[in-house]
């Protein structure tokens, strides 16, 4: 049975803007790819945003074992199924804390790709960038 999407998810855009900086939709490609996650998950019952909500637990454990390991690689592809869950949560769900939310925290990118540097959490380097400006 595939994952049954809430009529509200048609209207969620992407962060993308153009150029005169209206919010763009998710292209297909992305569409397809949270599907594709979504689908694995409803594959064990969670087939619903609801069930998605209530088995929280379940759903990360589950996760976890779908990606095992714990490089880079690892962590992108769980970061890419807790996406594609906020993708089919409602607004109100997301605007509150939530374990999703809590989990995705615990793991953040090992490296930055475009400098190679270790990761910074988001308080860190706001802390250097404000450090420099004052420079």
């Amino acid at each position: 049975m595939p994952f049954t999407l809430e009529p509200d998810v048609s209207e969620k855009m992407s962060a993308k803007r153009d150029e005169n900086g209206k919010a763009q939709p998710l292209s297909e490609r992305t569409v397809k790819d949270y599907m594709a996650k979504l689908n694995k998950l409803a594959k064990e019952g969670w087939d619903t945003r609801t069930k998605i909500k209530r088995n929280h637990d379940k759903v990360i454990a589950f996760i976890k074992t779908m990606y095992p390991e714990d490089n880079e690689r690892g962590r992108h592809n769980k970061r890419f199924v807790i996406y594609a869950i906020f993708w089919a949560m409602d607004n109100k769900y997301l605007s509150k804390p939530n374990p999703y939310y809590a989990y995705l925290q615990t793991i953040p990118p090992i490296v930055n790709v475009n400098t190679g540097e270790k990761w910074k959490s988001l308080d860190t380097f706001r802390a250097e960038q404000k450090e420099s400006d004052s420079d």
